[in-house]
């Protein structure tokens, strides 16, 4: 059950979201070509697989702020009402 209609961000902040996500897009696959070049030059180096795992886990926070983003947009329901209330 709906309560109330979706919040929507002002215009010019929008713009900037639309922005913000499409950079993070384009820093996540910046980071998955660079994760699989250090992965084909791993070899038996430990220092290569510490660099590996570290990019591997600078994937966490662009990917936390993509699915924030697309949770943000989804409208409310009945057990977790919005806190502004529609007219």
């Amino acid at each position: 059950m709906r309560t109330s209609t979706a919040f929507e961000l002002p215009p010019d902040k929008a713009r900037v979201n639309r922005r913000a996500i499409r950079l993070e897009w384009i820093t996540n696959a910046y980071l998955v070509t660079a994760i699989f070049f250090i992965y084909v030059a791993l070899g038996a180096s430990q220092a290569m697989k510490a660099a590996w795992t570290e990019d591997i886990l600078s994937l966490v926070p662009p990917i936390s702020f993509l699915v924030a983003a697309r949770v943000r947009r989804r409208p409310p329901v009945s057990p977790f009402p919005s806190a502004i209330t529609a007219p």
